[in-house]
């Protein structure tokens, strides 16, 4: 495994079993969050195994690559260059400081990236890896790793949205005096609890002892509850009508047939087949040695050059060379239909947009934000 020259020394205030290091993300109201709270949220709504998994899953592939002959090549380097490239970390110094403010060293970077490219490497045989090794890896093994692989991967920032979400609108909720109808019953609370002791265990979390964090999850639990009613409720008929008018454009529906190529001249010259010679799609594309395809896709999704032909173009009719990220497309429009609630896939969006638009609004209101997450 190859490694940059760079070294830092692990942060004397976080524990190596820890989860989370120390301070408040956000507050709402009068009540300020810590990754304790965020953590015991994930765990009470199921979001925090699938970030054990992807541990274990590591560690798996990691014993797998170390028991073979001839082990596959890690270049760790080139995902150090990607990791720091994509949240704009472009010299050593704004490495070390990112890492020093996550509570991170070097090693549980590197460890993390490492984990993570021979988890793609592997992916192909993942089941049978996880067969011959998952048993082996211990929980307390994967507990170490728990802060970083949350940290790296980005799910700690998304699980910490994904909370203040919930406090703003349990905020909102307590300001309308709405009735608390959605009370969690006794064993939505045990089951909480019995999910909670699964994972934290009597270690807890940094910080926070097996009583602290028992402490924490009734409010968690409310927390879920008020935000599925609260949601719930804001997906009146009249919202979901009023996001489909709104988006009436960018929602239209589009059937086509196509072919696909790599060059410009080549997709100018089966246009002319078709347009001219009256020949098929099927035949155009076989002479070019591609596939002819079929998809449904929304005028949104549609490259920003070609939207405003297709939103024009009637069935039956063929546009192109239309510029996609593989190469060219020549397409042929074999229906279009303006969004409508009685479409399942168009409400779904409309409902999701309608809580979307509710979340952002009031978190932007409501919440207020310590440090980054």
């Amino acid at each position: 495994m190859r490694k940059s020259s760079m070294r830092l020394s692990r942060p004397s205030a976080v524990n190596g079993s820890a989860f989370v290091a120390e301070g408040w993300l956000f507050s709402v109201a009068s009540r300020a969050y810590d990754a304790c709270d965020v953590v015991i949220a994930a765990i009470v709504r199921g979001e925090w195994a699938p970030l054990e998994a992807r541990v274990r899953q590591g560690l798996a592939c990691l014993r797998h690559n170390q028991s073979l002959e001839s082990a596959a090549d890690v270049d760790v380097e080139e995902e150090a260059r990607e990791f720091r490239y994509a949240r704009n970390l472009l010299t050593v110094e704004e490495v070390e400081h990112w890492l020093s403010r996550e509570g991170l060293a070097f090693d549980d970077w590197s460890a993390y990236l490492e984990r993570s490219v021979l988890r793609r490497a592997f992916a192909h045989k993942l089941g049978e890896i996880m067969a011959e090794s998952s048993s082996a890896i211990g929980r307390d093994e994967v507990r170490r790793l728990l802060h970083a692989e949350a940290v790296c991967s980005g799910e700690l920032h998304r699980l910490t949205v994904a909370l203040a979400a919930r406090a703003a609108l349990s905020a909102r909720m307590e300001d309308q005096g709405a009735a608390d109808d959605g009370e969690p019953g006794p064993d939505e609370f045990a089951r909480a609890r019995e999910a909670c002791a699964e994972v934290l265990g009597p270690q807890g979390l940094a910080g926070l002892t097996l009583e602290g964090w028992a402490e924490r999850v009734p409010e968690m639990v409310r927390l879920e509850a008020g935000f599925q009613a609260c949601t719930k409720a804001a997906r009146t008929e009249a919202a979901i009508r009023a996001e489909i008018d709104g988006r009436r454009a960018e929602w239209t529906r589009v059937d086509w047939r196509y072919l696909e190529v790599g060059g410009e001249s080549i997709a100018r010259e089966a246009l002319l087949c078709l347009r001219e010679d009256g020949a098929s799609l099927a035949e155009v594309a076989a002479r070019a040695r591609v596939s002819a395809r079929e998809e449904t896709v929304f005028l949104e999704s549609v490259e920003p050059t070609a939207r405003s032909a297709v939103l024009v173009a009637q069935p039956g009719e063929i546009l192109g060379p239309l510029a996609v990220p593989e190469g060219f497309r020549v397409v042929r429009i074999t229906a279009k239909a303006p969004p409508s609630d009685g479409d399942p896939v168009v409400r779904r969006r409309a409902e999701e947009q309608v809580v979307a638009n509710l979340i952002d609004r009031e978190t932007k209101k409501r919440v207020r934000w310590h440090a980054a997450s």
